[in-house]
């Protein structure tokens, strides 16, 4: 969710006096170096010199109120573009740049192209700033074994087929639901017009502390086991809900995931409350994955995703809160539990990446920061919601691509609308596999639907959502069941 800041500055020289000036606050730091009259710079987005990942815009953070002159033209390498006052932030100036992987770019601001709103005598300096965008490298050389040398043989199996496919096909994959059911994929094996079932089923650890009711009960695998035997992948989400603790004592009884007192480092630590929740969940949950393991099962299972959040607006859930060294603890506390204490080896470990700061690209050592690193992942996903259908989001899977290095197999481990299959084989960013996150516009009546996610309504459903799903599911480079 973006911030919002309204900040504005108004100097009174006296009663009845008139606003004559823009002038800084005599006690007012001066956070730029670059001044023109007493319109001041406080901050640039990218830093003069700076290796970046590409960005679709940079901002420049003035001291007072701005104002753009019409008459004259910020440029991009020698080309004019149009820049703009943010809506957000009256005193912050926006140049968008588009920019491309592993190319330099100029940025020039002329002099009086930025003045101060409220007086139009107050001109800014111009500026010049050159950076270059990061290189993404051609040839992925992937990591051929899982990272787990005890992996059974069915995980290693489905890794090798995954390796064979990447970057010729895309599989198709949708949640199955959050109730441990098929009922999404099913209904999109109706409306695909004959492609198939997806080949990728998702399935969620979500309601673990109610298992086993009448309702729920992971210890019946027969949902994830016909899927598997039908010839799909089953792929597993922990949405890891926890109690609120406070002062030591549990004071609710299950809460949302995020906006909760649960500490990870607590979780971490022997002899706190956090520790006994989590150390029990963590061995209901293996008890279960045991389950799929004695029948022969491999899982491509995915917990702690999105912990990030952004960047900068913080994180989600609560494996997030006490930053990224913490949430990387916790996924090797997690695989060493799993793998030495209960056995298993069916897991193919997806971390999910993120990859924002301020609803922008973040910087690559930033994310890379915040990754287990390569001998603990097997696959790298990125969970994204894109307005509308039918794009590549090839710009996020280059970024994720350089972070990496090219070593993991990389994929949509969640993915509101579809993707465009062919546009992203032409632009070198097919995705290994896609897990459409299940959406029902009135799930009483059956009715699916994509969602505008950032109206909070649904957007494409009954035929339209019927079209769309065909559209990629017969499409040469995607696989289906």
């Amino acid at each position: 969710m973006k911030k919002r800041f309204f900040p504005y500055l108004l100097l009174l020289a006296g009663v009845g006096a008139l606003l004559t000036s823009c002038d800084k606050k005599d006690d007012e730091p001066d956070h730029g170096t670059i001044t023109g009259n007493d319109m001041i710079i406080r901050s640039i987005s990218v830093e003069d010199g700076a290796n970046i990942a590409p960005i679709d815009e940079m901002t420049v953070s003035y001291n007072n109120l701005v104002a753009i002159n019409n008459n004259l033209s910020a440029s991009v390498n020698g080309s004019l573009v149009q820049v703009y006052v943010s809506p957000e932030d009256g005193m912050k100036l926006v140049i968008p740049l588009n920019c491309e992987w592993n190319k330099e770019y100029k940025v020039t601001v002329p002099d009086g192209l930025v003045y101060c709103k409220d007086n139009a005598n107050l001109a800014a300096k111009g500026f010049s700033i050159s950076f270059t965008t990061q290189s993404v490298k051609e040839e992925p050389k992937l990591d051929q074994n899982l990272t787990n040398p005890n992996a059974t043989q069915e995980a290693k199996a489905l890794y090798e087929e995954l390796l064979s496919n990447y970057g010729k096909v895309m599989y198709s994959g949708a949640m199955g639901g959050v109730a441990w059911e098929t009922t999404y994929t099913d209904y999109i094996n109706q409306v695909n017009d004959g492609a198939g079932y997806p080949k990728v089923v998702g399935f969620d650890f979500i309601h673990i502390a109610y298992s086993p009711a009448n309702w729920i009960d992971y210890g019946d695998i027969t949902p994830v086991e016909n899927v598997w035997k039908e010839g799909s992948i089953p792929t597993i989400t922990w949405h890891w809900n926890v109690p609120n603790v406070v002062n030591g004592e549990v004071v609710d009884s299950k809460l949302l995931s995020y906006n909760n007192t649960f500490s990870p480092l607590e979780a971490l630590t022997p002899g706190t409350v956090q520790n006994e929740i989590a150390e029990a969940d963590i061995k209901k949950v293996a008890g279960y994955l045991k389950l799929l393991q004695d029948a022969n099962i491999p899982v491509l299972f995915r917990p702690f995703h999105e912990a990030a959040g952004d960047y900068t607006w913080g994180p989600w859930f609560w494996w997030g809160k006490d930053g990224t060294d913490a949430t990387i603890q916790l996924w090797n506390h997690l695989r060493d539990e799993f793998e030495n204490t209960y056995g298993l080896n069916n897991l193919i470990w997806v971390w999910t990446m993120q990859t924002s700061s301020q609803g922008r690209f973040a910087d690559i050592d930033v994310i890379r920061k915040a990754y287990p690193g390569d001998e603990k992942v097997d696959i790298v996903g990125v969970d994204l919601y894109p307005d509308k259908p039918l794009t590549d989001q090839s710009s996020q899977f280059q970024l994720v691509n350089a972070v990496v290095e090219g070593k993991k197999i990389i994929t949509l481990s969640e993915v509101g609308n579809l993707i465009d299959p062919e546009s992203a084989f032409t632009n070198n960013a097919l995705w290994s596999y896609f897990m459409n996150w299940y959406d029902f516009s009135d799930r009483d009546k059956g009715v699916f639907g994509f969602g505008d996610w950032n109206a909070q309504q649904v957007k494409y459903a009954g035929k339209e959502y019927s079209n769309v799903w065909a559209a990629v599911a017969n499409s040469p480079y995607v696989m289906n069941r």
